[in-house]
């Protein structure tokens, strides 16, 4: 089975704190990688950033789209699962420059 999440990581505000408990420790820059389904998850997401600061931003986003899985999840999800890279990529970037983080990530 292929986890969905870090194990310390409940919401948003612990991703953000995680994140920025990494870069700090070992000087590297952070990113994450993300499935995009529902829109609205990462605008919620982006306005946690801009609540907490732009310290606790990823540096980068890994956009996975539906196009395929890395074989870890069921045949029957590997191609429904998500949004397509190219409906994606153009959605997280919108919401990324809408709350002024275009420079930051």
């Amino acid at each position: 089975m292929s986890p969905n999440r870090h194990h310390g990581v409940q919401d948003w505000d612990s991703l953000l704190d995680l994140i920025a408990t990494i870069r700090d420790a070992t000087g590297k820059p952070v990113g994450i990688k993300t499935v995009v389904g529902r829109h609205e998850v990462l605008d919620v997401f982006f306005d946690r950033i801009v609540a907490k600061g732009p310290d606790c931003a990823p540096d980068f986003i890994t956009i996975d789209g539906s196009e395929g899985g890395i074989g870890a999840a069921p045949m029957p999800l590997i191609d429904i699962v998500g949004t397509s890279i190219r409906e994606a990529l153009p959605v997280v970037a919108d919401l990324r420059n809408a709350h002024g983080l275009k420079d930051r990530i």
